[in-house]
């Protein structure tokens, strides 16, 4: 299955993924989490700060 956010879990050592963009926001609201939606480009951060993401190419 393909997920629109990617989600680090630096506590658990996995990656994770959700299409749910509610359960996205929450656990980026989280210092154990990085969240990026893979759709828009951007790192999701607490207070709802969205960052773009660089590409190195």
């Amino acid at each position: 299955m393909k997920y629109r956010y990617i989600i680090t879990n630096t506590m658990e050592g996995q990656i994770e993924g959700t299409c749910d963009e509610a359960v996205a926001r929450d656990l980026a609201e989280s210092e154990d989490h990085y969240v990026v939606d893979v759709v828009a480009g951007c790192w999701l951060m607490p207070g709802g700060v969205e960052q773009e993401v660089k590409g190195r190419d």
